[in-house]
C-alpha cells in the first residue's frame, strides 16, 4: 500500500503540517468548520509538504479532507484547533 499522508500537530495552535508521500500526485485540500462551511480549498501539486495556517481560525473542531485526485482517494481527519 502507498505510504500514508502525515498530518500534525493535532491539536494545532498555529500551523498544521501535511506531509505528502507521493510528490507526483496532486491533492485537493478542503477544510470545513463544524457548521459545514468550507473555509479553505487548495490544490497542491508536486509538493512534499504543506503548511496550513490555523492561527486565524477560532478554537474548535475542523474537518480536513485530503483528496488524491489521481487515485480518487479521500482521507478525512478531525483537527482540533486550540490556544
Amino acid at each position: 500500500s502507498a505510504p500514508a499522508i502525515a498530518v500534525y500537530p493535532n491539536p494545532v495552535v498555529t500551523n498544521l503540517i501535511i506531509d505528502f508521500p507521493d510528490r507526483g500526485a496532486s491533492y485537493t485540500i478542503e477544510i470545513f468548520d463544524m457548521q459545514g462551511n468550507n473555509i479553505k480549498n487548495e490544490i497542491v501539486s508536486g509538493q512534499d509538504k504543506l503548511n496550513v495556517p490555523f492561527r486565524e481560525f477560532t478554537n474548535g473542531m475542523y474537518l480536513l479532507n485530503i483528496i488524491n485526485t489521481r487515485a480518487h482517494q479521500r482521507t478525512s481527519y478531525k483537527i482540533n484547533k486550540t490556544e
